[in-house]
């Protein structure tokens, strides 16, 4: 993770909020229009390849479910049949990706009851079905991949006991797609309660799977959320409550986790978007919390993931005819980037969103469904269905640190930034101020000049280039006075190695800087200067590395320095661009 930048106080150190700019590159339809039942699209991503499957259910005769691969710069390849004559039930499959063997898992329901197929890194059908259980009817499988032990493990909702959606129930299933052991039950939901569609997402810090569920009632709903470990078994068969129960809440929730083993967990409720912070273990970390004005009655399903580039998780949801995001710090729980729209559609629904990020570009890849439905109430036999997909971005604008105008002074004084910072002036004391760049007696208002500021006004200014930049009040004169100190010189940052890729996997440093990469994978992997063909390991070479574990390199020389890892080869590279330090003095 990169260090947050900190302005410096007298007597305190406050943490900085950042700007962001949001860029949808391209969007993109993936699926001809179709009717009756829903796609509820699902994706996986191929972290080798740096590219997204994506799988929807069709209807037809036979219903069918379809996917085609995205690659990082939007481009599709063709439609294929993924599987024919398939249960005509939503959110009723799920794919996933293995990166050992680069194969996907599709799972899915039909006749025979809940099966896998295994695809070929182009979605190609590689051998028959195989059966995970038979006699399912609807169960909503969703699937992981687990690549310590190379293997995958299925959660769906099943019957049992002679009720119906009462029992969360697991498979763990090789890399071919065969079970390891037979299906069993994890948790059973209370008498007279039913469970709704789960997700699954993996820590890749303690390696561990965290399942969240809705358990209800007939009117009202409370949202769960299960620890399981690599073997399909649960940590401890007590759930962690997120919401107690509520009236109205059926929603399908989503978490993600950090390299430090923290996460979030999010979910919809009647409109709004919550979401609270959980532990390396799965406790609770935090309260409730709420993003302001970003969902409504129509939005019932949020997607999350990590952002390493920004120390950052960004979730997705839908809200009447358009796919929204937004930020939250890792380590804050802050909303970090306020709510912000993606893509709108031209038909009057968006539904089912999901969300992946190339950690090598930092894009992120959002796919949802498109309806002319006026609302989820409202959908009938003939709504037509379009399954929609964006490529965006976001780009951080510096950091802003904030001093207040007091009466006569400025507090801090002096704050310290980096270049492309925003220095936010807002005045709090009673007196009229200025903010005037230079002094009184040196090209005053040259850079800039805020003009007459009354109590609660601000004024901002963003610093581009490194330097020592004075300014001061022009009613008050050199009384009044402070400055801002730019850098531009040698600093640390931090990359972290994740399960088959390196966040972010490209950053630049000046001259003098050193470059930290730290273990947040259960795989092993190395720090290898140089590619396979060209110079492996002349510069630097970190052996191989564990969980947990760190390798740094200070770099001296401006230049663009290539890296990988020996055990994964050119599919996991990274790149440090260094350029010359011109602060003036030994930067060494």
């Amino acid at each position: 993770m990169m260090m947050r930048r900190i302005a410096l106080a007298t007597l305190s150190m406050l943490a900085v909020p950042v700007l962001y700019a949001h860029q949808t590159l391209k969007t993109l339809t993936l699926s001809p229009d179709f009717s009756e039942v829903a796609g509820t699209p699902r994706m996986a991503t191929d972290t080798t390849q740096r590219q997204w499957a994506v799988a929807w259910l069709q209807y037809g005769s036979p219903v069918k479910i379809m996917g085609r691969i995205v690659k990082p710069d939007g481009s599709l390849k063709p439609p294929k049949l993924l599987a024919s004559s398939v249960e005509e039930f939503e959110q009723n499959f799920d794919l996933a990706y293995g990166f050992v063997d680069r194969t996907y898992l599709l799972v899915f329901e039909n006749a025979a009851g809940l099966q896998v197929q295994r695809l070929t890194k182009d979605l190609a059908r590689k051998g028959k079905p195989i059966l995970i259980e038979a006699g399912t009817e609807g169960v909503n499988p969703r699937m992981v991949y687990d690549p310590t032990g190379n293997r995958f493990l299925v959660i769906w909702i099943g019957n049992q006991d002679g009720s119906e959606r009462n029992a969360l129930r697991g498979a763990v299933l090789a890399s071919t797609g065969v079970p390891t052991e037979p299906a069993h039950t994890l948790a059973l939901a209370a008498k007279g309660r039913a469970l709704a569609i789960p997700s699954v997402v993996r820590n890749e810090e303690t390696n561990n799977f965290t399942v969240l569920v809705v358990e209800k009632t007939g009117t009202a709903g409370r949202f769960l959320g299960f620890t399981a470990r690599p073997d399909g078994s649960l940590l401890r068969s007590t759930p962690i409550q997120f919401q107690g129960m509520t009236p109205g809440l059926s929603a399908i929730g989503a978490s993600a986790y950090s390299e430090s083993g923290f996460g979030f967990a999010a979910w919809l409720d009647r409109g709004k978007l919550k979401y609270r912070k959980v532990s390396p273990t799965g406790g609770l970390a935090s309260g409730i919390k709420t993003v302001a004005n970003a969902a409504d009655s129509s939005s019932s399903e949020v997607s999350f993931v990590y952002d390493g580039s920004h120390d950052e998780f960004v979730g997705v949801w839908t809200k009447a005819n358009g796919a929204y995001a937004a930020g939250l710090a890792e380590a804050s729980g802050k909303v970090s980037d306020a709510p912000f729209q993606i893509a709108a559609s031209a038909l009057s629904q968006s539904l089912h969103p999901a969300l992946s990020i190339d950690q090598t570009s930092g894009r992120l890849f959002a796919i949802w469904e498109d309806s002319q439905a006026a609302s989820r109430s409202a959908i009938a036999a003939a709504t037509k269905y379009r399954v929609r997909a964006a490529l965006f971005a976001r780009e951080a604008q510096g950091a802003v640190v904030d001093v207040s105008g007091e009466d006569n002074v400025f507090a801090p004084s002096t704050v310290n930034i980096s270049p492309g910072d925003t220095v936010r002036w807002t005045m709090t004391g009673n007196n009229p101020h200025t903010v005037t760049s230079g002094t009184p007696s040196s090209s005053p208002g040259t850079l800039f000049d805020s003009g007459t500021l009354t109590k609660g006004q601000t004024f901002q200014f963003q610093f581009t280039t490194p330097g020592t930049y004075p300014y001061f009040c022009r009613i008050h004169g050199a009384m009044m006075s402070g400055t801002v100190v730019v850098g531009g010189g040698p600093s640390t940052k931090q990359v972290s190695i994740g399960d088959g890729s390196f966040a972010p996997a490209s950053i630049s440093v000046a001259a003098g800087s050193t470059v930290t990469w730290k273990m947040s994978s259960t795989m092993q992997h190395t720090v290898t200067s140089g590619s396979p063909s060209s110079s492996p390991g002349a510069l630097f070479d970190s052996g191989t590395l564990k969980s947990g574990d760190v390798f740094s390199f200070r770099f001296t020389d401006a230049g663009t320095y290539t890296y990988y890892c020996r055990l994964h080869g050119d599919g996991m590279s990274g790149t440090v661009e260094v350029t010359s330090y011109d602060g003036g003095g030994d930067p060494y």
